[in-house]
């Protein structure tokens, strides 16, 4: 996750949610998931050798399903309290982790060249500020990120219309209700967590609190609304040749995968 909207309270409070996080998405099978997705999007080019990205990789557990498999695998992400942990991962020793925001991907790929395959899993292509932010990173993708011929692969929630409110929303998501997620134990410790979702007319926002023993901390994270047809209209207008969707994938959230010409 590369954008939080708020300043947190203290400088490790984003920590105790990153440890959050990563037993809560394994837990659900997600990681799993997206490796599944990429080994599958992987498998179209004939060599081995097929440069991959995870350009928002996070604490690096889809990286570390993936390592043994690809020659050439490399991962970033704009949070170093996310990226810590994948740093930290013996899984991960030898594969090339960079803290990198997004704003900062040109800079990167004249550093590192040019890969046949990106993906951003987990719905984090929605962290990004706005549409403008959304469409100068498809955009620096498709003419610094990737080699002719090369596939760009991200996904995004199933936001649908609500008619009452006038904007896209989550369903199935309370608006405006604490709700108590799973729990998880990291360190024989058990982290507790809670979230509250609000909206305005383009972003949802959730409010996490996260409680480990006697100590609570509050993050909210947001992200972009956009259904699928809009993100397909941009990726056409951003220049990228073909959208397609492989009927072999079977994604827990719509997955757009976009080629360059």
């Amino acid at each position: 996750m590369s954008k939080i909207e708020n300043d947190l309270k203290d400088a490790d409070s984003y920590c105790m949610f990153s440890l959050y996080y990563q037993g809560l998405v394994k837990s659900r099978g997600h990681f799993e998931n997206q490796a599944d997705i990429v080994r599958t999007l992987a498998h179209r080019f004939s060599s081995k050798e097929v440069r991959i990205l995870d350009a928002a990789c996070g604490t690096g557990d889809v990286l570390a399903l993936l390592a043994n498999e690809f020659l050439s695998i490399s991962g970033l992400d704009g949070s170093p309290e996310m990226l810590k942990y994948a740093l930290s991962n013996k899984l991960l020793e030898g594969v090339p982790l960079t803290c990198c925001r997004w704003n900062n991907l040109d800079s990167f790929f004249s550093r590192t060249g040019k890969y046949d395959l990106i993906y951003l899993l987990g719905n984090s292509i929605a962290h990004t500020e706005n549409l403008s932010s959304f469409i100068e990173i498809l955009g620096s993708i498709l003419v610094n990120g990737l080699s002719k011929n090369g596939v760009l692969a991200f996904d995004m929630r199933d936001w649908v219309w609500d008619q009452e409110k006038r904007h896209l929303i989550q369903p199935n998501r309370p608006i405006g209700v604490e709700k108590t997620l799973e729990s998880i134990t990291v360190d024989r410790s058990e982290i507790a967590v809670t979230e509250t979702c609000t909206y305005d007319p383009e972003r949802q926002y959730v409010k996490y609190k996260i409680i480990r023993e006697d100590r609570a901390v509050e993050c909210t994270l947001s992200y972009l609304m956009m259904d699928v047809q809009a993100a397909k209209k941009f990726i056409y207008q951003i220049g990228f040749s073909s959208v397609d969707m492989p009927s072999s994938i079977k994604p827990k959230y719509p997955i757009i995968i976009a080629r360059k010409a």
